[in-house]
Order: structure tokens, then sequence, then C-alpha cells
């Protein structure tokens, strides 16, 4: 009978703690999808965020460059983002207040009008009635024979109709094409937008055609420059008037990348590192991703080991070294390689850590590949326009 109380006791232990262990870990598990959770809702935020300020700057530059068309389409995104937005920097009520501003703007311009010139009406010529002839035997006097009066005819008049002076505004469109040909894409942005918007059904695909190379033009010079974000909004342009050209792609990709790797720098740096890692194998000349990849392996080493990660922190050390062997590294790479070990001493842990592995963007999950080589194509070539038709 003991001995059955015993084995019972036992069994009992034995549920217990499984129950005990099935809580522990169900409650591991609900707080790292929470967790994970919590990271991708930061992210969106900080994406949100960025895409906010970049727009409503957009908005503002090309209000004071009277580039109403642009500063409409870039508040509008902006107002549809607003609302998901924590930025302080803009609030709703600075977006509706630019949003008013670039609508008064553009209600102001004075739109053409066309001179009609009314044709002076005709003149009618009055004719007498003819008399009446006597009938024979009435009187001595010999009737002369009647002659029957023609009767004017009116010419119905219509009203003069507003003839379009082509040879003028073929002569506009040269002007545009001019501007494009000395690469002066701006202005051609500005001149072809006017034209349509005086002349929206003149030569519409020759000047969508035109306006696709000026968008891609622009594109390229402000994302080779320092207004990467203005480059972006011009290229995106581009895109709705047809499909872009590889490289005009390609440049939109990497600007993309860039301005994702600036944007989380501090805030979330894996995902930093993730962009500038992609964009250092994508396009190397572009901003320099390699170097910012390298700065960013040190800013976060430096952030895990002040966190009381040393372990981590040498990793990413590790990793900042292999893209850029400086001496520099020396001395934060010994400290936190001497932290780490005295962690494990006190764990009664004995383990190496080796970076062989580098982070890549795989649209928000972090993947481990392999380090990129060095071996890498040079930057982006010239760019020739080549639109292509509107489906």
């Amino acid at each position: 009978m003991s001995a059955l109380r015993k084995g019972l006791r036992i069994i009992g232990l034995v549920l217990i703690v499984a129950a005990i262990l099935a809580a522990y870990f169900g409650f591991v598990v609900m707080m790292g999808v929470r967790s994970g959770e919590s990271e991708r809702a930061e992210r969106q935020i900080a994406t949100v965020n960025a895409d906010v300020v970049i727009n409503y700057t957009l908005a503002q530059d090309s209000l004071e460059a009277e580039n109403y068309v642009l500063a409409e389409r870039a508040i509008e995104r902006v107002m549809t983002e607003i609302p998901y937005a924590t930025a302080g920097d803009v609030s709703r009520e600075d977006v509706d207040i630019l949003y008013a501003e670039i609508v008064g703007r553009q209600a102001s311009i004075p739109m053409p009008t066309a001179t009609v010139e009314l044709l002076p009406p005709p003149e009618a010529t009055a004719t007498r009635r003819p008399t009446r002839t006597p009938r024979p035997g009435t009187d001595d006097r010999t009737p002369e024979p009647a002659t029957k009066t023609p009767q004017p005819t009116l010419e119905p008049t219509t009203e003069p109709t507003k003839t379009v002076d082509e040879e003028e505004l073929n002569e506009e469109i040269a002007a545009a094409e001019t501007l494009l040909e000395n690469s002066k894409y701006e202005s051609a942005v500005e001149a072809l937008i006017a034209f349509q918007l005086v002349n929206p059904n003149y030569e519409r695909y020759r000047t969508d055609s035109l306006l696709f190379d000026a968008y891609i033009g622009v594109g390229f010079q402000l994302t080779s420059g320092n207004e990467v974000s203005r480059g972006v909004n011009y290229l995106e342009l581009a895109q709705r008037l047809g499909t872009l050209p590889a490289s005009a792609d390609a440049q939109l990709q990497s600007s993309k990348l860039y301005l994702q790797g600036l944007a989380y720098r501090g805030i979330r740096w894996p995902v930093s590192i993730a962009n500038f890692s992609s964009l250092c194998g994508y396009a190397p000349g572009f901003h320099d991703p390699c170097g910012l990849l390298y700065d960013a392996y040190v800013a976060y080493g430096r952030q895990l080991a002040e966190s009381g990660s040393p372990c981590l922190a040498i990793e990413q050390y590790q990793l900042a070294y292999a893209q850029s062997a400086t001496a520099a590294l020396n001395q934060p790479l010994a400290q936190a390689e001497a932290d780490c070990t005295a962690d494990k001493a006190k764990a009664g842990i004995t383990t190496t850590i080796k970076a062989t592995v580098a982070i890549t963007d795989t649209g928000g999950t972090l993947t481990i590949m392999p380090l990129p080589t060095q071996t890498l194509r040079p930057g982006q070539g010239p760019w020739t326009p080549t639109p292509e038709p509107n489906e």
C-alpha cells in the first residue's frame, strides 16, 4: 500500500513539474511573439515618420520653386500617412496649412483667355415693292410688261470658332525638347507641366514622353547629389507614366535602400545595417554605402557593449573589421573580448566567437548570409532617355 502511495506521489510530482514547464515555455513563446510584433510596429512607425518628413519637406521645396503639381502630390501623400505617424516635427495642423497654401497658389494662377472677334452683321439691301400694273382696257396708256424683281438672299452667319495656332504650340514643345537636350531637366518639367495645363489634349503622347524623360533626368540629378528624397519622388512620377529603364529602376531601388538605412540609424541598427549591406553589394558607388555600413557596425557594437552585451558587440566589431581593417577597432574589440571573457568566466562558459556572416535585408526579416566579396561592379553609368509608350 505504501509503495502504491509512493508511486502516485511521484506521478503527481511529474505532472506538476510538466505543467510548470509547459506554462513557462508558453510564457516564453508568448513574450517572443509580443516582442516580434512590437519590433515590427516600431519599424513601421519609423518608416512612416521618415516618409512624412521627407514628403513634407519636398512639398515645401516644390512650393517655393512654384512647382505646384509636385507640391500637391507630395502633400497629398503626407495627408494619407500623417494619421499613422508619431513624428513631432510635422503636425496635422502644419500639413493642413501647407495644403491650403498650395491650393491657394494654384487657384491664383491666371488661366489664358481666348479673344474672339465677332464679324459685323450683314447689311440687308432694301428693295422697292413693284408697282401694280393696270389691266388692259382700264387705262389708255400702254402698259409695260411687268418685271419680277429678284429678292435678296440672306446668307446665314456662323459664329467664329477659336483656332489653335499649332505652329506656336509646336514651338513650345520644341523649346522643351531643347531644354532636355541641354540637361536642364527641372526647367523642362516646369515647361511641360505648364503646357499640359493649358493644352491638355494637344500632342499628349509626345508631351508625356518628354515629361517621362524629364522626370528621370531630374531624378538622376537629385539622387546623385544631396537631395535623394526629392529625386525618389521624381523617379516615382516617371514610373506613373511608363516602365522605367533598367538604369533608372536601379537608381530608384538604390535610393530607397539608402534612405531606409539613414532613417533607421540609431533607432534600429540591425535594419539600418541590412539596408546598407544590400546597397554595398548592389551599388557600392551610390553615396558610399560600404563606409556607412562600416560606421553602422561600429555604432551597433558600441551600443551593445555599453548595454552589457560585450559578446554580441564582438560580432559587430569583427564584421566592421572584415569590412575595413582599421587600427581604430583594436581597442574597442579588445575591450569587448575582455568583458565577454570575464562574463563567461563568471558563468563558467568557455566559447570562442567568430563572425563569419553579415546581415542582409529581406523585407523586415534579418537573414544570415555570406559576407559580400570585395570584387564589386562599378557604379551607375550614363543614362540615355528611352521612353516607352503607355499602355
